[in-house]
């Protein structure tokens, strides 16, 4: 599976940009525990996950997978810098495999990260 199949498959969306592309969970849930609905951008085939509050798990699971991990700066100008790796010339079944460990993570964070929802 290409890295586009596997992000639909876990209900991601994309947006396009002029320089990348938007990953988007577009789940109530996700946006109200982080207060976004970007997960990550693909540059080329780079993914980055923008979230911050999983950034060092994020980079730990991609050392763990054994791919070189890779940092993308924010484009806003905000010193922010993005974890990620290269999808290109992987296995067939580790696209797979790591993007079900950083959702996996980004679920468990989700589920203690719940913001108050206004009335």
């Amino acid at each position: 599976m290409s890295i586009e199949e596997v992000l639909i498959s876990k209900h991601f969306v994309f947006k396009s940009t002029t320089k990348w592309v938007a990953i988007n969970d577009t789940r109530p849930a996700f946006e109200n525990a982080f207060g976004t609905k970007r997960f990550g951008k693909l540059c080329g085939t780079r993914l980055h996950i923008t979230l911050g509050v999983v950034k060092h798990e994020c980079e730990r699971l991609i050392g763990n997978s054994g791919l070189t991990l890779h940092r993308l700066s924010s484009s806003d100008g905000s010193g922010r810098v993005y974890p990620g790796f290269d999808t290109g010339g992987l296995p067939t079944a580790a696209p797979e495999e790591i993007v079900g460990k950083l959702c996996a993570a980004v679920d468990q964070q989700r589920q203690t990260s719940r913001r108050p929802v206004a009335d």
